[in-house]
């Protein structure tokens, strides 16, 4: 197996959930190796006991006050890659076109913890609607917002 020394964002599958953290939440790791995929329980066998039976399994929460944020909103806004006026414009979006979900912005917002990576496992239908619900967003935010003067770091915004 080659050795690889990069940025990884994984779902963590072992039976120990509890690693030493980084201010981001990001638990740090020198090599992605075999030894990396033994801790980090990153085998077929593994993996799919964890997630039978599972509709959806979520990364562990983050709290936004790990990085000095009082709530997700002033994360958001104190973002250095980010510009409050394309997430008020993405809320906008989302209460036009899923005006039941405005309660749950609002708690969001307020709340100090979040999953900050749109990192998941979910049963196909399940992801297949979450894909419809999340596009539309994204297609009517891709017309609202305007990125022509972003950085690279800036036009990750939408992800695509």
């Amino acid at each position: 197996m080659s050795v690889s020394c990069t940025i990884a964002v994984i779902l963590i599958f072992s039976e120990k959930q509890t690693f030493s953290e980084d201010t981001w939440g990001v638990v740090n790791h020198p090599c992605i190796d075999e030894e990396y995929e033994k801790i980090f329980g990153l085998n077929e066998e593994t993996i799919q006991r964890c997630v039978e039976g599972i509709d959806i399994l979520l990364p562990k929460k983050w709290s936004v006050t790990a990085a000095g944020s009082k709530n997700n909103y002033d994360h958001y806004e104190r973002g250095e890659y980010l510009h409050i006026r394309d997430y008020q414009a993405a809320i906008a979006i989302v209460e036009k076109l899923y005006p039941e979900y405005s309660t749950a912005i609002k708690t969001f917002n307020d709340a100090s913890d979040g999953y900050y990576t749109n990192m998941f496992v979910m049963r196909k239908d399940i992801f297949v609607d979450y894909s419809e619900w999340l596009f539309s967003i994204l297609d009517n935010l891709e017309d609202a917002i305007s990125m022509n003067n972003y950085n690279a770091q800036e036009n990750a915004l939408l992800g695509i």
